[in-house]
């Protein structure tokens, strides 16, 4: 678990150690030592990038490493940032909302975990071919703000977010992808800010298939 950065340290101090205590004897400890650890992070760097990220999660459909993990994180940020800024905009606009602001996710208590849940359905909607195009991200928009929310809004919100357009509907897009996937296997309960959770004996099932 240990940063890439780190660990090459770590091993660059280890054998500049070894290496100092070889030069010793010829007067040279300083250079050996200098030359050793040099050699020791240039050893883990390489060592690092050929094994790769660490999996956070491990699952049949595939492991999740940790630069994937935060790719997730990320993109849900992206997504619910997104979605809270427009849901303010749409009541300037005139959007009179009948429930709480709607947010991506499925009620787990742990957020890794949730986003794991949202990745795992991003996979079973991949196997049957269930695809979110950007015009389906727009109906969503617009149904989700009575269509208080147009395109030079969304533009507003996306700068004010830091975020590229592709890189904005790619998250609300595998974001919607998960939702989808969930309502069409699992449907589930309707609440309040119109979200269907998961029962848990799904969770269970999620849990076996990790």
């Amino acid at each position: 678990a240990m940063p890439p950065l780190l660990g090459a340290i770590f091993l660059g101090g280890v054998v500049g150690g070894l290496a100092w205590l070889a030069g010793i004897r010829s007067k040279k400890s300083n250079e050996w030592g200098l030359v050793g650890f040099l050699i020791g992070m240039g050893l883990g760097l390489a060592a690092m990038m050929a094994v790769g990220p660490g999996d956070v999660v491990r699952a049949d459909t595939g492991n999740i490493n940790q630069v994937e993990m935060s790719n997730l994180i990320r993109q849900r940020s992206i997504a619910n940032n997104f979605l809270g800024m427009a849901y303010g905009k749409a009541q300037e606009n005139g959007y009179q909302p009948m429930s709480s602001p709607f947010r991506f996710g499925f009620g787990h208590p742990d957020e890794t975990r949730d986003l794991v849940v949202g990745e795992l359905l991003r996979r079973e909607a991949d196997r049957i071919g269930m695809a979110v195009t950007d015009e389906a991200v727009n109906d969503f928009i617009r149904t989700l703000y009575q269509e208080k929310i147009g395109a030079a809004d969304v533009r507003e919100i996306r700068n004010a977010i830091g975020v590229s357009e592709s890189e904005l509907y790619q998250a609300l897009s595998d974001e919607l992808k998960a939702t989808n996937a969930a309502d069409f296997f699992y449907g589930g309960i309707t609440v309040p800010n119109g979200r269907n959770p998961l029962p848990p004996v799904e969770y269970w099932e999620f849990y076996r298939k990790m």
